[in-house]
């Protein structure tokens, strides 16, 4: 196993760890594990939820862009 030293800790930072820790039942390190492999795991979602997601995210816009916008874009280098 590697070790890894955190230097510099903000006070809050520590404080929110050491409740969350405290809430979950584990030791600080694991907590700072568990954060850790939850903002570095890959975000694999199923259809569902990614259609549902494009969706409400549709819903807040204003303007439509049609297939045709869409294709001269791409057709002139835009992404």
């Amino acid at each position: 196993m590697v070790s890894l030293t955190l230097k510099d800790i903000p006070p809050d930072l520590h404080r929110r760890l050491r409740e969350r820790a405290a809430t979950t039942g584990r030791s600080l390190n694991k907590e700072i594990l568990a954060c850790l492999e939850l903002v570095t795991a890959p975000c694999r979602l199923k259809v569902p939820e990614y259609l549902s997601r494009v969706e409400r995210c549709r819903d807040g816009m204003d303007f439509e862009v049609t297939l045709n916008e869409i294709q001269d874009a791409i057709e002139d280098g835009r992404p």
